[in-house]
């Protein structure tokens, strides 16, 4: 997965106040999992357009 080189806007997601939250004891962090793998779907999702639209 090359992301690096896109332009996707998720990429904007990166940069997400909520990457940088600081977690406190006994804090349910369930959230921080399912964000990681929103990040994940759309990095997935932009590869297979890229691919998609490849000659």
């Amino acid at each position: 997965m090359n992301t690096a080189t896109t332009s996707y806007p998720y990429d904007m997601l990166s940069n997400h106040p909520l990457n940088r939250f600081s977690l406190l004891p006994n804090q349910d962090i369930r959230w921080v999992h399912r964000f990681s793998n929103f990040k994940k779907a759309f990095h997935q999702l932009n590869d297979a357009v890229t691919l998609m639209r490849s000659p």
